[in-house]
Parts: C-alpha cells; sequence; structure tokens
C-alpha cells in the first residue's frame, strides 16, 4: 500500500508474561510506518499488553529498529503527487479569492459615491444669503406687478 521495500531486522522478541493466560503471538500495526519512522523494540513495548514485559536482554537496544520500510521509486512518485495535489489545491484557492477580491473592488467602483457638501456658515455668508434671497423676492414681485408706489412691496 505504501510502495516501499518492507524488512524485518527482528522476527521476533522474548516477553516476560505475569498473566494467567498469554496470547501465543502478538500482532503489530505498521498502519503508521513511514520511512522516516521505522518500529521501534522501546515502540513495541509500549504496545504491550498488560502484564507482559520485554525480556531484559533488550534494556540497551530500545532505539534499534524491529521493522523499516525501504524508499522506492514507487514511494517517491506517491509522496510527489500527494505534494503536487495539494500545491493544485493552494493555487486553486488562491485564483478564486483573486477573482473575489477583484469582482468587489469592480462592485466598489461601480457604485458612485455620495459626496457631502462643504458649506462654510458665518455672519457674513447668512447676511449675504438674506439680502440675495429679498432681492430675488422683489424680483419676483416686480415680475408679477406686485410693486406699488416707490418700488415698496405691497401686501
Amino acid at each position: 500500500m505504501a510502495n516501499a521495500d518492507f524488512s524485518f531486522h527482528q522476527k521476533s522478541l522474548w516477553v516476560w508474561c505475569f498473566n494467567d493466560v498469554y496470547p501465543g503471538r502478538i500482532d503489530i500495526d505498521c498502519a503508521h510506518l513511514s520511512p522516516n519512522m521505522p518500529i521501534k523494540i522501546g515502540d513495541v513495548e509500549k504496545m504491550l499488553p498488560y502484564g507482559m514485559y520485554l525480556h531484559k536482554q533488550y534494556n540497551n537496544m530500545k532505539f534499534h529498529a524491529v521493522v523499516t520500510l525501504g524508499i522506492t521509486n514507487k514511494y517517491i512518485g506517491r509522496r510527489n503527487l500527494i505534494v503536487e495535489q495539494s500545491d493544485q489545491i493552494k493555487e486553486q484557492r488562491r485564483s478564486m479569492q483573486s477573482a473575489m477580491l477583484e469582482k468587489k473592488r469592480l462592485e466598489r467602483t461601480n457604485k458612485v459615491s455620495k459626496s457631502v457638501p462643504t458649506y462654510i456658515q458665518s455672519s457674513k455668508n447668512i447676511t449675504a444669503e438674506k439680502k440675495n434671497a429679498g432681492l430675488d423676492e422683489m424680483l419676483a414681485k416686480s415680475k408679477e406687478g406686485g410693486l406699488g408706489k416707490g418700488g415698496k412691496l405691497s401686501k
């Protein structure tokens, strides 16, 4: 399944069993085995059931490998394929994000921005506006013919 060479360095290990019923054989799960991380004697010791201990002859060999995987061309190709797929997924995610950002940018530019008019308010401007408003009123009345004698507004 891993497309690598499976090799045993030790086919059997001696154990002490302090249980009344003991297994004749213990199987080791090699599902998480990789060429970088072989199964060592210390790992097997941790996998043993309650009441079973490694023989004392293995005390100095806890870091020796029991099972290893050798790297083959198929394994390297499979590993590279996984890396390429993850790179393709990242590139697709980047392109989707950039397309979304571009779409938002276009939506932002299409909107007409409403600007708030600036107005300077001072007593000088207010009096000038009042005068202009009065003159405009007088012009409107004169056009209608509402001015009396002396050019004053008649009510």
